[in-house]
């Protein structure tokens, strides 16, 4: 299923406060009806690489799989320069719930000046997934590293692998400002068990409003 989400104009006018490197892009929102839609979306410069970060939302009334970004960018020109699609962080979103996204595109960010985005998903997937309950979350510092770190909980019926944890950075206007996410692969939730986690921030000193912790997991079948 497809769906158009957004446009967006780039300038070279940073979003203060930000968690993020120095933004490099100001995108503005149009807001277009859709079952699934882009709430938030931002860009900024990171070691000569456009990155743009965002939030989802389902608004529709059944739960929806594989979101998938499409962005196409322009020049001052009006020419496309470069095409990109990242997925959404979780690969179920329900109804009324959000989930990030950040896509890295190998592009000059100077030689953007706007861009457009499209949103795909599937009605249907066999993988079966659950949401875990975040608990205990706070941004340390240690030997000059930062990290967000807290705890999981299991609270279903059945293990849960392949652990996928976002953190969503927002500014004082409750706007994305910058999407981190730790893939835990290799380790397995058991039915009521606790699992900590960590997500190394890039660098230390950044400013932001607040922050929101998710966390899913895929069915276990052993």
């Amino acid at each position: 299923t497809q769906t158009a989400t957004a446009t967006a104009t780039a300038t070279n006018t940073p979003t203060q406060p930000s968690p993020t490197p120095t933004l490099t892009a100001t995108p503005t929102s149009t807001a277009i009806p859709a079952e699934v839609f882009v709430r938030s979306h931002t860009t900024y410069e990171d070691d000569f690489q456009l990155v743009l970060v965002g939030e989802l939302v389902n608004g529709g009334a059944f739960e929806v799989y594989g979101v998938r970004v499409q962005a196409r960018f322009f020049s001052s020109g009006g020419d496309q320069i470069a095409d990109a699609e990242a997925p959404a962080v979780f690969g179920k979103l329900e109804a009324e719930r959000t989930a990030p996204f950040r896509m890295v595109v190998d592009v000059d960010p100077t030689a953007v000046e706007s861009y457009e985005l499209d949103l795909f998903f599937d009605d249907f997937t066999i993988a079966e997934y659950r949401d875990l309950e975040v608990s205990a979350v706070v941004v340390v510092e240690r030997e000059g590293r930062v990290a967000v770190v807290g705890r999981l909980h299991n609270p279903h019926e059945t293990a849960l692998t392949s652990v996928r944890v976002a953190a969503t950075f927002y500014d004082d206007f409750g706007e994305v400002a910058e999407v981190v996410e730790l893939s835990m692969f290799g380790e397995t939730i058991t039915p009521g068990a606790e699992l900590p986690f960590e997500i190394p921030l890039q660098e230390a000193g950044r400013t932001y409003a607040h922050l929101h912790v998710q966390a899913q997991g895929q069915l276990s079948l052993f």
